[in-house]
């Protein structure tokens, strides 16, 4: 299912159309994101941006239009198989992280390959402890850690299994500058050595400055 082409768009969106309870709310432009690209994807309040990732992350069809992923439509998959490639090939970092409370950090970060029926790999978890500055908490349970060490306990889950595509969902929105910073150059770095595309929601100044493509979504009136 996967095309190898090095160059091709790791993600591809064609007429996009958003739906809420039935209602068409918003469109997204067409995008090719390839490899170490950026997006971010902007809009008022309200407008379908968390929407278009749950569309683009394989968790709520779009009412309209094309999604690809390494060239294939992983939509045309069954809704097992499509758990399946969401776990391997998609990093997702929600706005509430979705810890499992009773877990420790490191095994909520592992808790991505077991998700995906791969091995754990302790040696990946602890680089991504360090380079997150976690190993100091790396046994504690999570939920008994701050609200900015959950946050990059999320991110550090989401890009476990090396994805070819990373969505985030306002990543940086209660990070002040100095760890939004932080936070971006992680996002970037990886999307740039794993080759994978990343496209983070947000009305952040600080996000959009950094980001190779600007994505507008465009609301449909009522």
């Amino acid at each position: 299912m996967q095309n190898t082409d090095p160059a091709a768009p790791r993600i591809r969106g064609a007429g996009l159309v958003l739906a809420r309870g039935g209602r068409n709310i918003a469109r997204v432009p067409d995008f090719g994101l390839g490899p170490g690209e950026t997006a971010a994807l902007i809009g008022p309040s309200g407008s379908g941006k968390t929407t278009a990732l749950m569309a683009l992350a394989l968790m709520r069809p779009p009412a309209e239009g094309a999604i690809a992923i390494d060239g294939a439509d992983p939509w045309a998959l069954s809704r097992s198989a499509r758990d399946r490639y969401r776990g391997r090939h998609i990093g997702l970092i929600f706005q509430s992280f979705h810890l499992v409370d009773a877990l420790s950090v490191e095994d909520n970060i592992l808790l991505a390959a077991r998700c995906a029926g791969l091995p754990p790999d302790s040696a990946r978890a602890g680089l991504l402890l360090s380079r997150l500055g976690l190993t100091a908490i790396r046994r504690h349970r999570a939920d008994r850690i701050s609200h900015g060490q959950a946050q990059r306990t999320a991110v550090a889950r989401a890009l476990f299994n090396r994805p070819s595509v990373i969505l985030a969902d306002e990543p940086t929105s209660a990070l002040d500058d100095a760890n939004t910073a932080a936070m971006l150059e992680l996002l970037t770095d990886v999307a740039a050595e794993q080759g994978a595309a990343l496209l983070i929601t947000s009305h952040d100044r600080r996000v959009l400055n950094r980001m190779d493509h600007i994505l507008a979504i465009a609301e449909i009136a009522a």
